[in-house]
């Protein structure tokens, strides 16, 4: 008598659901890219947020394509180089200590989608986290839920898992975006501080990034 396996059937519609939560959760703990859309969101309008957050979903669907085809190789370097490690240590207190220095301003209206995209592209590039995070996430779903992704699956399968990063991405600092703009409409003092409350935020998760890199 054959034993029933948990396998789970890969297809297209179940990967971009299951990588859009993914990828939508993923994004939800501070960080410089979604910290940078709520300074966007709140110091110019919703339409600068957005192409901030579409440029930086673009930047991730090839981060994550890495993940997909080079996995833990490409992950363990960015773990245990200290280039890698210095270099994110000195981006996060880099732009904590712009945040924190910079005046609370009104809105931006000068502000062009070309310079919010560009703008979210560079953010992103610098900001390569995605790539360990698509590696746990894909080496969990093999483990776990026998569910293995790979560069080798068919067409449909890799544009569904892609797709799902993109828009769970995209989808997430939207969601930054808005609820930003409504608690500054109803805390209009908390704008005045949020520069200095994002760039605290940075500056600590710099610190605590060397102090881990170091023990």
């Amino acid at each position: 008598m054959r034993q029933k396996t948990n396998t789970l059937e890969a297809t297209p519609l179940l990967i971009f659901f299951l990588v859009f939560i993914i990828g939508y959760l993923g994004t939800m703990p501070f960080g410089p890219i979604n910290l940078s859309v709520i300074d966007t969101a709140i110091s110019r309008n919703f339409r600068s947020a957005f192409f901030f957050s579409l440029a930086a979903a673009l930047v991730e669907i090839p981060q994550s394509l890495v993940a997909l085809r080079f996995g833990l190789s490409v992950s363990q370097w960015i773990e245990e180089s200290w280039v890698a490690k210095t270099l994110a240590v000195l981006v996060f207190v880099g732009m904590g200590a712009m945040f924190f220095l910079k005046k609370p301003r009104e809105e931006d209206k000068k502000s062009s989608d070309q310079g919010d995209f560009l703008h979210g592209f560079v953010i992103a590039v610098m900001n390569p986290q995605a790539i360990p995070f698509w590696v746990v996430v894909l080496a969990y779903l093999k483990t776990a839920q026998q569910l293995t992704l790979t560069t080798h699956m068919a067409l449909p399968l890799i544009l569904a898992f892609l797709l799902g990063v993109g828009f769970g991405k995209l989808f997430a600092l939207l969601t930054y975006a808005r609820l930003s703009q409504l608690i500054i409409a109803r805390l209009s003092f908390v704008g005045l501080w949020m520069n200095k409350i994002i760039g605290s935020i940075l500056i600590a998760l710099g610190l605590l990034h060397g102090l881990r890199s170091v023990i």
